[in-house]
């Protein structure tokens, strides 16, 4: 395993495998965790904690005002008048049902994804109300990201 960063868009940041003519193992991890996991090789844990402390207030207060339980054992349970979808930008983005797979776009996001353990993981994460990008699913967007 090496300590290069993620390859980088202009080939002269003289960090990544590529502009350091090193052969690196390709990774099967996505290039936007892969990302986040160099954004926490630079960055302050008290940035880091503040930001999840802040991230976390809102999404809890996002939960609460549109009592989305994600703890049902129903297999849809956004019944709940939280916003089905959204426009953000020139997009719409549309709430993923509950239990999914997604994790937000955001590197703070993803940053704290990779920080969680698996329980985490497969628990709390999958029931985070999460939108998708309607047009081609390529974007995920948490409920605090998207401003609710």
């Amino acid at each position: 395993m090496s300590s290069y960063t993620t390859p980088c868009f202009s080939s002269q940041c003289g960090m990544c495998s590529s502009c350091c003519s090193f052969k690196d193992t390709p990774s099967n991890i996505p290039e936007g965790l892969s990302r986040a996991k160099d954004l926490l090789k630079i960055m302050n844990n008290k940035v880091l904690e503040s930001s999840w402390n802040d991230h976390s207030k809102k999404m809890k207060k996002i939960i609460q005002k549109y009592n989305y339980n994600y703890n049902c054992s129903e297999d849809k349970v956004n019944h709940f008048p939280i916003p089905e979808k959204i426009d953000y930008g020139k997009h719409t983005f549309k709430l993923l049902d509950t239990p999914h797979g997604a994790i937000c776009d955001d590197p703070l996001c993803q940053l704290q994804y990779i920080l969680s353990n698996d329980g985490d993981h497969a628990l709390y994460y999958t029931g985070l109300p999460v939108y998708t990008r309607e047009i081609d699913d390529n974007v995920q967007i948490c409920a605090v990201c998207l401003g609710l």
